[in-house]
């Protein structure tokens, strides 16, 4: 669905704040503002979650990011760096392997920035749960590697 109207109302309420700072309507119109502001996150995370859903990972990474770019103050904001992490995983899980580490490690960095944007997050046990996948996954990218170089260097000798 089309958000002009949502847009246009959080602009005419924003227009009213800064116009008229010391009315009692102040606090009612910010209200107004942060509902809106999310369900404009809210749907653009249920957007993210379909391309998840529907196996899209490039696209589901992409809505994660513009929810917590745009609505960083959101619970949506939370929730979509979270699954972003998830969706990395489940990316390089289902990717070629000359890719996996890539993804496995662009987890890792979605991690570090949930720690700094939410220390105290509520779903950070899950967080650490895919970014601990994700960490698992990458040692053992790197001990393959490693075999596949020993063994390589045992033949050529």
């Amino acid at each position: 669905l089309d958000q002009t109207y949502t847009r246009t109302a959080i602009e005419k309420f924003q227009l009213f704040n800064s116009r008229y700072p010391d009315s009692d309507r102040v606090q009612e119109a910010a209200h107004y503002i942060d509902e809106m502001r999310s369900r404009l996150a809210h749907k653009l995370y249920s957007a993210a979650d379909m391309y998840l859903r529907t196996d899209q990972y490039e696209a589901a990474v992409i809505y994660f990011d513009l929810v917590i770019n745009q609505y960083p103050e959101s619970v949506w904001a939370e929730r979509s760096l979270v699954d972003q992490i998830n969706t990395y995983v489940v990316y390089a899980d289902n990717s070629v392997r000359s890719r996996q580490q890539e993804r496995y490690q662009k987890a890792v960095e979605s991690y570090e920035t949930y720690l700094q944007l939410f220390p105290e997050g509520e779903n950070r046990s899950l967080a650490e749960e895919y970014v601990d996948n994700a960490r698992v996954a990458l040692a053992e990218l790197r001990n393959d590697a490693q075999e596949s170089a020993d063994t390589t260097a045992a033949t050529t000798n």
